[in-house]
């Protein structure tokens, strides 16, 4: 029942390192337990050297600055060369926060397919059909039965995380995805970081 953590980065070395140390240093069970594989958009050597400072099961480098959708599909290759019953989904803009997650998430996709991590506003409605999202209890978190897949920080099911691909972008992950239960971890792990000037879209990245 082994998770992997799988890193999209590229371009953001100071962003990737707090994502990479704050998840070490509040989760390290998890990280030093986890297979770990890693998308390196670009190539740029400042990334390279934050990621050198970890150890790697896959570790795949491409020298162009592919869109999002692209080096999702080459993250889902990495995702496929190790063997793991979970997979977490981690852009490099994303803080760890101290407090016990994976196994109240495990749990939780017992019943959904999708355990969002971040700490932040619940959604109101679906992304693709727009209906208002009816969010329930499940003991302190939240399900919906009826929602959309989204690349932030999330929990799957290996098999259900690469039954996404192909797709070209996030908005085609989320048709695929579409009308499936997803749950809320409550209180969250994860904030975001990569925003205004970091952002991934001002950095070429295109979703």
């Amino acid at each position: 029942m082994k998770l992997v953590v799988a890193v999209l980065t590229g371009l953001r070395p100071a962003l990737l390192r707090r994502t990479l140390d704050s998840f070490a240093l509040h989760h390290p069970d998890v990280w030093d337990a986890a297979a770990r594989v890693v998308h390196h958009n670009t190539g740029d050597r400042d990334t390279a050297e934050v990621l050198d400072r970890y150890e790697w099961d896959v570790r795949n480098t491409v020298h162009d600055l592919l869109p999002i959708g692209e080096a999702s599909q080459r993250l889902g290759c990495a995702v496929r060369q190790v063997d793991a019953s979970y997979v977490l989904r981690l852009e490099d803009d994303w803080q760890s926060h101290p407090g016990a997650w994976l196994e109240d998430a495990k749990q939780l996709l017992e019943q959904t397919d999708q355990v969002r991590l971040w700490k932040g506003k619940t959604s109101r409605r679906c992304l693709v059909c727009r209906r208002p999202l009816s969010w329930s209890r499940a003991g302190k978190h939240l399900v919906s039965g009826h929602a959309h897949y989204t690349h932030t920080p999330s929990l799957m099911k290996t098999g259900t995380f690469l039954r996404l691909f192909p797709y070209k972008d996030e908005r085609e992950a989320m048709q695929k995805f579409h009308g499936r239960p997803v749950a809320v971890h409550v209180p969250g792990v994860f904030t975001h970081l990569g925003g205004g000037q970091e952002s991934l879209k001002r950095n070429g990245g295109r979703r």
